[in-house]
């Protein structure tokens, strides 16, 4: 602390954010890799459906598989080179630096695409269960007891839910581009969304967030527990799903500082504190 008793800026990014990090690291590379092998599952499974159905299905599941793959070799590499595996608060705010100069519209792409493969891949994501959610209650919609229905119906509504988020990036993306002529966004819109992120979230945000991971922790454990035989492998992204339920709402009562506050330039943090 200065003499003024203000405390000096972290330097580094603390135990409970390492272990944030990694949980979040953790859950993509798995949802990704399970999302895959249960897309290409159907693809083989369901060998009358037409071949503009399971072709995209094959392709969703090789990209969601090469973007695990990608989350997995990038920490090795790391490791192999600085000898950790997550990259120092200092290191996270130079590599942003970096990756700023190079983004927005009217810049080439493939010096930018790296940035884009985080995001696009939650698109994927959410993109791969919302297929899986459709299909599920297609194939439920067949029975005819009641607890088939209801779960036709919950799937029906989850389908609904996680395919707004690809919905919304891919009207985005469309009227950016009638709009400038490219798909990427402007220096100004990359400027406005930085300066939102730093921001806390909003009680609100956070309600809503904790009670969106509740709904699916709570789906998936009720797939889990009326399909054991067809849902075997729900139980691990039920217990995901949970975990983070559990996270977002100690996140309500306590909130954590947001990521994008997180990462300040280098130049900040060897700077000597004013007395």
């Amino acid at each position: 602390m200065t003499e003024s008793g203000e405390k000096q800026p972290a330097t580094d990014f603390t135990l409970l954010q390492r272990l944030f990090g990694v949980f979040a690291l953790l859950f993509l590379i798995g949802g990704l890799a399970f999302i895959s092998v249960k897309l290409a599952q159907l693809a083989l499974v369901f060998s009358d459906l037409s071949l503009w159905i399971r072709g995209p299905l094959v392709a969703l599941a090789a990209l969601l598989m090469l973007g695990s793959l990608r989350m997995v070799y990038t920490p090795l590499r790391r490791k192999w080179k600085t000898g950790h595996f997550l990259m120092t608060r200092a290191e996270s705010a130079a590599k942003q630096a970096e990756y700023r100069a190079k983004m927005g519209a009217g810049k080439p792409f493939w010096p930018q695409a790296g940035f884009w493969i985080l995001p696009l891949a939650f698109i994927a994501f959410f993109l791969g269960l919302g297929i899986l959610a459709i299909v599920g209650a297609v194939y439920i919609c067949g029975c005819t007891d009641k607890d088939s229905y209801r779960l036709a119906l919950l799937l029906w509504f989850a389908a609904v839910v996680l395919l707004a988020l690809p919905g919304w990036f891919f009207y985005k993306a469309i009227r950016r581009k009638l709009k400038s002529g490219s798909f990427l966004p402007s220096e100004e819109e990359l400027t406005a969304a930085r300066a939102r992120c730093r921001k806390p979230k909003k009680l609100w945000q956070r309600i809503l967030t904790a009670a969106l991971w509740w709904f699916v922790a709570i789906l998936w454990t009720y797939m889990a527990i009326g399909r054991p035989h067809h849902w075997s492998s729900a139980w691990m992204v039920a217990g995901i799903s949970w975990l983070a339920a559990l996270i977002w709402t100690w996140q309500v009562f306590r909130p954590s500082p947001s990521q994008c506050a997180l990462s300040i330039a280098p130049e900040e943090l060897q700077r000597p504190p004013e007395a």
